[in-house]
């Protein structure tokens, strides 16, 4: 063990004293420098961005060895709360610095913090379920499905079962279905947008997408959209697809013309497994490989074709702060990226409660 463990080891075991052992502080206190070193190793991580350097400030816990044989003693800093709510497998962390267990649902697959606290989707057995969690962490189950689909505004939700699909409205704590639609095969809701809802539409080995307004009736099929939709606009105006299969292009495709092609871009680095996640101005799009991340301007990417910043960073998830910050969760740790200085990329610690990876949690947007 070394020094600026020990230290830091005895300092916490001092503070609890004779107290029944519960947790382990000390242990806890190591876990989080152990994270400050790998937050310091990330400050070697290239961004290619337009000729721009990446830039990464570095976390570390600062402690000099005494040179009278023992280790100076200093308190451990609190880690201040990061600037939006994450979550891990089984917790929230909120910007107020609160821990709300949710080990009672099962695996987190999605989150939204909205007004009156967030909506969680948990994953397992026989499907997913939607939970609304207040801000005390009382939880009210709301509904469940092999698929559920909450909009941006956290207002609006649709989910599938039995092959159908339906809709319906949250307010508070109640989800009131409202609409209901089944098909010739499987359906399932991907994104809410031009006032209607996008469908995955499966049929034997057949499958594409296909646009559903559920106030005008049951859903009707039409001539399907291929390759993959992989994205809506925060106001629903815009879908993004994947068009093509070994080489896809970025597409552009319009709700209210059926889902057609409006604009594409087939020179990009793309796959069908890449996620995208458009700023919540429409501006900007981040693309997630499994091997880096690339920023786009969608004002410009259909004559240039090329992203304005890519970082060897590898993350699942990413949220926007606002229509120009947004929050990775890269090499497990949380990364604030800038669209206006693209090269730039700053650690957001996280305090040693996170028991796991951290995932940042995005923001209802009415």
């Amino acid at each position: 063990m070394g020094l600026i463990e020990e230290a830091l080891r005895d300092t916490l075991a001092a503070q609890v004293g004779t107290a029944p052992v519960v947790d382990d502080p000390a242990g806890r206190a190591i876990e989080a420098a152990g994270r400050f070193r790998r937050r310091r190793a990330l400050a070697g991580v290239l961004a290619v961005a337009a000729s721009v350097a990446f830039v990464a400030g570095g976390v570390a816990v600062a402690t000099q060895p005494s040179h009278q044989g023992a280790a100076e003693r200093r308190p451990v800093a609190p880690v201040p709360p990061p600037p939006l709510d994450v979550r891990t497998g089984t917790s929230i962390l909120t910007t107020d610095g609160r821990t709300i267990s949710l080990a009672q649902r099962g695996p987190v697959a999605h989150a939204l913090r909205v007004e009156d606290g967030w909506l969680v989707t948990t994953a397992g057995p026989p499907g997913q379920a939607l939970y609304h969690i207040d801000d005390g962490g009382t939880a009210t189950w709301l509904t469940v499905g092999d698929r559920i689909l909450v909009a941006p505004d956290g207002r609006r939700v649709a989910w599938s079962a039995d092959g159908g699909v339906w809709s319906g409205e949250r307010a508070g704590q109640k989800l009131t279905t409202n609409h209901h639609t089944s098909g010739t095969g499987a359906l399932e809701p991907v994104a809410f947008a031009g006032g209607g809802l996008v469908l995955g539409t499966r049929k034997g080995t057949s499958s594409g997408y296909d646009m559903w307004y559920p106030a005008a009736g049951g859903y009707v099929p039409a001539p399907r959209t291929n390759g993959r939709v992989a994205a809506a606009t925060a106001d629903g105006t815009q879908v993004f697809a994947l068009i093509g299969s070994t080489y896809p292009c970025l597409a552009v495709l319009d709700p209210p013309l059926g889902l057609s092609m409006v604009r594409r871009a087939c020179d990009l680095s793309l796959a069908l497994d890449h996620t995208l996640v458009p700023s919540p101005d429409g501006r900007w799009l981040l693309v997630l490989a499994p091997d880096r991340i690339d920023l786009y301007d969608l004002g410009a990417v259909w004559r240039l074709q090329a992203p304005v910043a890519s970082w060897t960073v590898v993350a699942q998830h990413a949220a926007w702060l606002t229509d120009g910050q947004f929050v990775l969760n890269g090499h497990g740790e949380l990364l604030r990226g800038y669209v206006e200085t693209p090269g730039r990329l700053d650690e957001i610690a996280v305090g040693p409660e996170a028991d796991g990876d951290v995932i940042p949690i995005p923001v209802a947007r009415p």
